[in-house]
């Protein structure tokens, strides 16, 4: 499901294109944290922000409830905490709900207690003492992850990420009151490039509704209809953008190549767009681009985002109509 959302809080909207996989970029000027933050809060089972909020779903002319779905809030920071075990995280309530449910688990905690009371009156006529039985939530407070499952050599930090991650999505499935979303903060925390790769595409691989606040090229959604961007509270991946685009355009571009164009160059070129880029197509630079579409698609989308840019560009390698084009900026 693919939808643009209005987002309203009191008297401030947010525009967000949701698909299965959504990205939004962190940059300057918007307090992204804050658009993620109302969602999360919006989307918890006793939440009271449905009371000042509203998320309207404008592809399909309706109202999201707040019961709809089930936000749940990651980082890599949170993951961690998990294999603490804590009465708080996910993975104790996973363990406390597999233990219960297993009967056999339920006689192995009879005959231990059974045991401890046989050893404790070997001695009990010298010293007035009782035990405790143990139960579910006394084994659990004994349980320890073990990270060294190859003895060779101990976890990494990205390993340890690939362990958790799917079992605590898999726990959410099973326990969410409702859809669940899994909003994640910046993920490549901590992550070389190669292992933010890699990274990504574990959470690809969850099959559960994402978004995802990055300032990583590589945990961008791989679809423009998944891409956010803001410049002053305002999303720039929308309609009027595409729109601009296709009717400007100097040469006869079809509307898909313009989308195709647009998706990669805010793939390989978001990082640059904040730091008045030089535009080239003849030798290494900020962004660098040679078919006359990508390079028409650039210049459009900075100057619809209010981006200031420089041109390093050999004008006749290009055609004539781009560079008349060109010439009028």
């Amino acid at each position: 499901m693919d939808t643009k959302w209005e987002i309203t809080k009191e008297s401030t909207k947010y525009k967000l294109n949701f698909s299965s996989y959504t990205s939004i970029y962190n940059v300057q000027d918007t307090r992204e944290e804050e658009i993620v933050q109302i969602v999360y809060d919006y989307f918890q089972p006793r939440s009271k922000s449905d009371e000042t909020v509203k998320i309207y779903d404008q592809t399909n002319d309706i109202l999201i409830g707040n019961k709809d779905f089930q936000a749940y809030y990651f980082s890599n920071d949170i993951l961690m905490e998990e294999f603490g075990l804590s009465a708080s995280t996910i993975m104790n309530k996973k363990l406390s709900r597999l233990l219960s449910e297993d009967a056999e688990v339920g006689m192995y905690l009879n005959t231990v207690n059974s045991l401890l009371e046989d050893s404790l009156n070997r001695i009990q006529d010298k010293v007035p003492i009782r035990i405790d039985p143990i139960d579910y939530k006394k084994l659990l407070k004994m349980l320890k992850f073990d990270l060294n499952i190859n003895y060779d050599t101990k976890m990494n930090y990205i390993e340890k990420l690939e362990l958790i991650l799917p079992l605590l999505i898999e726990e959410i499935k099973i326990s969410a009151k409702s859809e669940p979303i899994i909003i994640y903060n910046h993920p490549e925390t901590y992550l070389s490039p190669n292992e933010q790769k890699k990274f990504r595409e574990i959470l690809a691989q969850q099959n559960v509704k994402l978004i995802v606040l990055t300032e990583s090229s590589y945990f961008l959604s791989k679809e423009l209809k998944g891409l956010n961007i803001y410049r002053n509270n305002k999303q720039m991946m929308c309609y009027t953008l595409l729109e601009d685009i296709y009717w400007n355009a100097p040469l006869n571009f079809e509307e898909e190549d313009i989308k195709e164009s647009l998706e990669k160059i805010f793939r390989l070129y978001v990082s640059k767009f904040e730091i008045t880029p030089v535009i080239t197509n003849y030798h290494l630079g900020d962004i660098i681009l040679f078919e006359p579409v990508d390079i028409y698609v650039c210049i459009s989308f900075l100057q619809f985002c209010n981006y200031d840019y420089e041109f390093d560009l050999k004008l006749d390698l290009l055609p004539e109509a781009l560079v008349k084009y060109i010439n009028t900026l």
